[in-house]
């Protein structure tokens, strides 16, 4: 066999075999650490959000202890924030925001995307309160 004949076959054959190795190390590096990624487009966030937020339908004045119970009873952290929400949002002169973990999270998702938040009048019944900005808002 001619030397350039095996120069080819190695430059060939080398590459080829590290890329082959390669491929065989991801596989069966993911089977065997069972590295799981079904919950990347799971539902279960939003179905546990809807189900949550139903369970608190009905109220006349919805108070943060009646949020508090309901997410203890699934589990879900709550907590106050140190001050108002710092978003823009209508309407304003909402006081007293409480925030409610959702679980299970969303995949790669920050606290705040994982988290439901409610802000309370002077009454301190929730209301609906959406981002915003402009007239009418925390950010004219």
């Amino acid at each position: 066999m001619p030397r350039w004949s095996k120069v080819l076959l190695a430059l060939v054959a080398v590459p080829t075999a590290a890329f082959l190795g390669f491929l065989a190390l991801i596989h069966w590096g993911f089977i065997d650490i069972g590295l799981n990624f079904s919950n990347v487009s799971s539902d279960a966030h939003w179905e546990a959000r809807a189900e949550f937020l139903q369970s608190l339908e009905g109220t006349e004045c919805l108070t943060a202890d009646t949020i508090r119970a309901a997410a203890q009873v699934r589990d879900f952290v709550t907590w106050d924030l140190e001050r108002d929400l710092s978003w823009c949002h209508r309407p304003t002169g909402l006081t007293d925001w409480i925030g409610v973990k959702i679980m299970p999270g969303q995949f790669m998702s920050t606290v705040d995307e994982n988290a439901e938040y409610f802000g309370f009048d002077r009454r301190g019944c929730a209301v609906p309160w959406e981002s915003a900005s402009g007239t009418g808002t925390t950010c004219p």
